[in-house]
């Protein structure tokens, strides 16, 4: 059993009661309005550096791989960034009206690969680009500027402006969202080959009989169970 000790005097004291709620309120605030997915968990029977080799390989379209074709409508495409801890992967689409004209991605999906034996875990976390954040505040601003000199009622204006920060941060929030999950099928469905067989295990309980006499002998009454039932 491991020894537990005394925290060095460096170490400030743990937060009191209500800091720490105000700290998980501030967390769980931050988690709302930046993470814009849950979270998946994956396992997968290959190394990191193989892992990252079959997601680059497959990012974009190949007539050898159609299976993936579904991956790309609309023009999607990948990109992947490897990190200290595993991966950083974006998606783009294309845009209809420009001629090879692309649109910016705005969320990030990051991997995080912990090697357990021979395979590797993947935690799978999602969250807005701060860049998109920042577009999304463009257009509110601007409209700001006129409604703020109109004549009308302080509250009429307030209630105004209030609605467009947040109609606009609603419909960002939902396109980045609408990608995250777009990136995470994309690894799902790429790593479904690569999943990990789980060993058949046998559980042990007082239906199971090892040796022959007592077989014989269950096997019989379940004989004489089944004339007895027809």
């Amino acid at each position: 059993m491991p020894a537990f000790t005394s925290a060095p005097d460096d170490v400030p004291p743990p937060l009191a009661s209500s800091q720490t709620s105000r700290g998980s309120l501030w967390r769980w605030w931050l988690h709302r309005l930046f993470y814009v997915h849950p979270g998946v968990d994956m396992m997968v029977a290959l190394a990191p550096m193989a892992c990252v080799r079959v997601i680059a390989k497959t990012s974009k379209p190949d007539v050898k791989q159609l299976e993936f074709r579904a991956l790309f409508a609309a023009g999607r495409r990948y990109q992947i960034y490897t990190t200290e801890k595993g991966f950083v992967l974006f998606t783009t689409s294309k845009i209809l009206w420009r001629y090879r004209g692309r649109t910016s991605p705005s969320s990030m999906v990051e991997g995080v690969m912990t090697v357990q034996g021979e395979r590797t875990s993947i935690h799978l976390t999602a969250r807005i680009k701060l860049t998109y954040i920042l577009s999304s505040l463009l257009m509110p601003f601007f409209v700001t500027s006129m409604v703020f000199y109109m004549p009308w009622p302080l509250l009429v204006k307030t209630a105004m402006i209030v609605a467009l920060f947040g109609l606009s941060w609603v419909g960002y929030r939902s396109n980045a969202s609408l990608e995250a999950y777009e990136i995470v099928n994309f690894l799902q469905v790429v790593l479904e080959a690569y999943k990990p067989e789980e060993a058949l295990s046998l559980t042990t309980g007082q239906d199971i009989v090892y040796d022959a006499a007592r077989f014989a002998q269950a096997w019989e009454a379940f004989y004489h169970t089944l004339q007895r039932e027809s």
